[in-house]
């Protein structure tokens, strides 16, 4: 996952009775520290569209429906 892909979560919706769902761009990449580690949970920030700033999601929660390139 890259800055610039379109991610969803699947599963989630926009609010409660909504079958809409949110889509981000991913902002933020994994951490990897200046010695090459990694956080133990990866997690990338993503801004949604309904939301209010960068939220940081696991990767394994998201799904690239468009690559940045």
């Amino acid at each position: 996952m890259k800055v610039g892909d379109l991610v969803i979560m699947p599963g989630s919706v926009f609010r409660d009775g909504d079958d809409g769902r949110a889509i981000g761009v991913v902002a933020e990449p994994s951490f990897v520290g200046p010695n090459g580690e990694t956080q133990q949970t990866l997690r990338v920030g993503v801004l949604w569209s309904n939301g209010e700033g960068i939220d940081w999601e696991p990767e394994t929660w998201l799904e690239v429906i468009n690559e940045s390139r």
